[in-house]
């Protein structure tokens, strides 16, 4: 079995196109324009925005769809137990126990894949979710109804910033630091995080985590693509996939929690090219955090900047103010953010994925086999690295174009006809620069 990889992001040589990365990259941009022309042309009325209600599954189905859901709260508070013991109290080492797969394979990637085909999944599975619904139940019982002070009861946007401070940590960790799979650190960044997460939740309840969860934030809103979801009266529902990202409404901070998506996947990719090889010299381990860090801050903020400017661009151009502008086109960089995720850490969850299995069957380490898979091992022949760096350059043009799309369809619901393709020239450039150094950054990287 072979774990040592685990943060060795995109497995596989990059660049195997059956034509050249320069070439597929005009080919992606010129796709881009021409399908803004088109929308501009034949999309004049929105066709998504309220036009897609979900459809509650029969009747028959609900109770089913309720027994899943305390199945998948237990399976999450089960993952989560095992997984900070593991860090906490199993063997050291990267490829010891189950815990640095989980996090970095299952959790961060695994599972946003996950909410992109079935929905928001991490609202079942989340233990802090899960924890903090358990003790309003108790505090129900023997407490009665009792709600914080008004004044003790956090604005929802302000509270939103600690999932930007919350995934910018996670991606110092790692992307960062010197030895990100490391368990002991692993488990105490867990336990800390647990610790803010469920004090936030005694004190304003539930609704504090879907704005302060910064994990819980991107997997809702990628998971607004996904075909299951809730109707107004909590039955389990159905919808086209993608349209669900149509009537999201965001705030500025969870915005920019989705903008750090791209940000932190284009710095995982430039620190692996011989450029930043030659910029660290012969620094290594603590000498290089100083770099990373600067690095890691300088891409996020990159992509901050341009959505911005785009935006300034688009209010100035229809007399918008530019906060309306930044959250009204903000639901546009979902599908984005999550075509840079599968495309950089699609060979990732091909290959290392594979080593969950094994440690299934040893989690805390040692020589146990619970389940007989203890000695399984990566099979790097399941996937070709043509094929690999296919799906790499396919998911990031089609993540651009649906961007495209659904900020075309916010533009006509929004704007007049001759203001609305107007709004979009500056996302539009965003979306081609995004498009072509994504395509660079995972072919040539």
């Amino acid at each position: 079995m072979a774990t040592g990889g685990v943060l060795a992001h995109g497995i596989g040589v990059r660049g195997d196109l059956p034509i050249p990365v320069w070439m597929f990259a005009y080919v992606a941009g010129a796709a881009l324009v021409i399908s803004f022309l088109l929308l501009g042309s034949f999309w004049p009325k929105p066709k998504l925005e309220g036009r897609f209600r979900p459809r509650p599954l029969p009747d028959a189905v609900q109770p089913v769809a309720r027994g899943l859901a305390v199945v998948l709260r237990l399976f999450g508070l089960a993952m989560f137990a095992v997984v900070l013991w593991a860090s906490l109290a199993g063997d050291l080492g990267a490829d010891a126990t189950i815990a640095p797969v989980a996090v970095y394979v299952g959790f961060w990637v695994g599972l946003l894949f996950l909410s992109a085909a079935f929905g928001d999944v991490w609202r079942l599975l989340s233990p802090w979710e899960t924890l903090a619904l358990v003790g309003a139940a108790l505090r129900r019982r023997f407490f009665g109804a009792r709600r914080s002070p008004a004044r003790w009861r956090p604005d929802p946007v302000r509270s939103g910033w600690l999932g930007v401070v919350t995934v910018v940590c996670f991606a110092a960790l790692e992307l960062v630091h010197p030895n990100p799979p490391e368990t002991r650190l692993l488990g105490i960044a867990i336990a800390a995080y647990s610790g803010v997460m469920l004090a936030g939740a005694s004190l304003w309840g539930r609704e504090w985590l879907r704005h302060s969860d910064g994990f819980g934030v991107i997997f809702r809103h990628v998971g607004a693509m996904g075909i299951f979801c809730g109707d107004e009266r909590g039955r389990l529902a159905v919808r086209p996939p993608v349209v669900g990202l149509a009537n999201l409404r965001m705030t500025m901070p969870h915005a920019f929690v989705l903008l750090l998506m791209p940000g932190t996947t284009s710095f995982d990719g430039i620190s692996r090219t011989e450029w930043w090889a030659g910029l660290l010299g012969a620094r290594i381990g603590w000498e290089t955090v100083g770099f990373g860090v600067f690095g890691l801050l300088q891409l996020a903020a990159n992509f901050v900047v341009l959505y911005i400017a785009a935006m300034a661009v688009g209010g100035a151009l229809t007399g918008t103010p530019l906060r309306q502008m930044l959250t009204d086109f903000a639901p546009s960089i979902v599908p984005i953010a999550f075509a840079y995720h599968i495309g950089h850490y699609f060979s990732l969850v091909v290959f290392e994925g594979q080593t969950f299995l094994a440690l299934l069957s040893r989690p805390f380490g040692g020589t146990a086999d619970l389940f007989g898979t203890a000695h399984f091992e990566v099979n790097y022949l399941l996937v070709s690295t043509g094929a690999i760096a296919l799906v790499q350059a396919i998911t990031t043009v089609a993540g651009h174009l649906a961007g495209v799309v659904l900020a075309h369809d916010k533009a006509v619901a929004t704007f007049s006809p001759r203001h609305a393709l107007r709004s979009q020239y500056g996302l539009l450039v965003m979306m081609l620069a995004f498009t072509v150094t994504g395509i660079f950054l995972l072919l040539n990287a």
